[in-house]
C-alpha cells in the first residue's frame, strides 16, 4: 500500500495540523542527522549561517526602531513649527498609525 505524504496542510486526506507538524519535525530530524553524519565542518557552517540570520534580524529591527524614532522626531518638529494649523495637530502621532505592529520573531 502506497503512503501519501504531503508537506502542505490539506494535501493529504484526513490531515490534521498535529500530523503535519509531526511529519515536518520528522523530516527536520532526518535532515539534521544526515548533516551531523557529514562532519563537523558542515555543522559549523550551518551554525554560522544561523548566527548570520540572527544578526541580520537584529539589524533590521534596529533599522525599524531608528526609522520610527526619526519619523516621530521630524513630525514633532513640523508640529512645533506649524502649531497654528489645526489640521496638523495630530501630525506627531502619524507614524504610530502608519507603522505596522511589532511581531515577535523566534
Amino acid at each position: 500500500m502506497a503512503h501519501k505524504f504531503g508537506f502542505c496542510p490539506g494535501t493529504v486526506q484526513m490531515d490534521t495540523p498535529e500530523r503535519f507538524e509531526e511529519r515536518v519535525t520528522d523530516l527536520f530530524r532526518l535532515q539534521e542527522s544526515a548533516l551531523l553524519l557529514q562532519g563537523q565542518d558542515r555543522v559549523d557552517r550551518l551554525r554560522q549561517f544561523y548566527d548570520q540570520i540572527n544578526i541580520l534580524r537584529g539589524a533590521a529591527l534596529n533599522g525599524l526602531i531608528l526609522f520610527a524614532l526619526c519619523a516621530f522626531g521630524s513630525c514633532g518638529t513640523l508640529r512645533a513649527r506649524w502649531s497654528a494649523h489645526p489640521v496638523l495637530k495630530g501630525l506627531t502621532f502619524l507614524p504610530a498609525a502608519w507603522s505596522p505592529p511589532m511581531v515577535c520573531i523566534r
